[in-house]
């Protein structure tokens, strides 16, 4: 792998990485979410997911927000403190599935542990959307849902519960 993933898989394997995600709803306001659909080779792979990823040292976790969203969903969206859901933890493999730490555990380098920050994207209407949305940065589709799949993973499914709570 390059140097860059070698120091991303270092940095993982140390301790919690700090994250922020962000629930795409569409400006209407309606129970409608956007959730991308995550290719393999990244964590939770081919399962439906919100926009995320972590954060840089120096950035802020807004700037985060917004860079992430633009650079997996193809969107530009104001994103400030006043749209922040909720703050969480997950600990899970690297597939999605959850994590039960076993006292003597040689799994841990694969462990995804991370500590988030979940933020509300409101997006432009979805009929002006089709046209914009983009699935990129190791996304390979989304898709609009109007109600939560039990089969989505249960922290996503908090992230969506949130978002429509708040609007």
């Amino acid at each position: 792998g390059s140097a860059k993933q070698e120091a991303y898989e270092l940095l993982r394997n140390l301790g919690p990485m700090s994250c922020v995600d962000v629930v795409l709803v569409p400006r209407e306001k309606s129970r409608k979410v956007i959730l991308h659909l995550r290719g393999s080779g990244i964590v939770a792979p081919n399962q439906y997911w919100v926009i995320g990823g972590r954060v840089s040292k120096g950035e802020r976790l807004e700037e985060t927000a917004r860079r992430k969203v633009k650079s997996e969903a193809g969107l530009d969206l104001l994103i400030t403190e006043d749209d922040q859901l909720f703050a969480s933890e997950t600990i899970f493999n690297k597939d999605g599935s959850r994590h039960i730490a076993l006292e003597s555990d040689d799994r841990l380098v694969d462990l995804i542990h991370t500590t988030n920050v979940v933020y509300l994207g409101l997006t432009p209407s979805l009929n002006k959307l089709g046209n914009v949305l983009t699935a990129a940065d190791g996304n390979i589709d989304w898709k609009v849902f109007d109600q939560i799949d039990e089969s989505w993973h249960p922290y996503v499914r908090e992230c969506v519960e949130r978002a429509w709570e708040r609007v």
